[in-house]
């Protein structure tokens, strides 16, 4: 668990919309829809 979060800490951050793909969670939180309706579409 430590090494995840040590891992993830690690990793450079770039802005969200600065990015040219997201991941499922990321496009959920930022057009606030849920995670199963985004997996829908």
């Amino acid at each position: 668990m430590e090494n995840l979060q040590n891992q993830k800490s690690n990793e450079e951050l770039v802005a969200i919309p600065e990015k040219y793909m997201l991941t499922i969670r990321e496009a959920a939180s930022y057009f606030n829809i849920g995670i199963k309706n985004m997996r829908r579409l």
